[in-house]
């Protein structure tokens, strides 16, 4: 089972694809970076669509400033 709240690196979402390409099934490679099936499937969609810097962690964007610097 996936752990909660704790987001993945990069780098381990790049390894994982690289051990998909090696042949290792979704579900072993959620087990061995303890995430679940879903990430996996889900990082896999991103690479492909928008290659390997698709899987970088996105600052989301939240409310702007209301404060000016100085």
């Amino acid at each position: 089972m996936a752990r909660k709240g704790r987001r993945a690196t990069f780098e381990e979402k790049v390894f994982a694809l690289r051990l998909l390409e090696r042949g290792m099934s979704p579900d072993r490679v959620a087990d061995a970076l303890g995430v679940g099936r879903e990430s996996v499937f889900r990082w896999k969609r991103q690479a492909g669509a928008g290659g390997v810097e698709a899987l970088r962690i996105k600052k989301a964007p939240g409310r702007p400033r209301r404060l000016t610097p100085g």
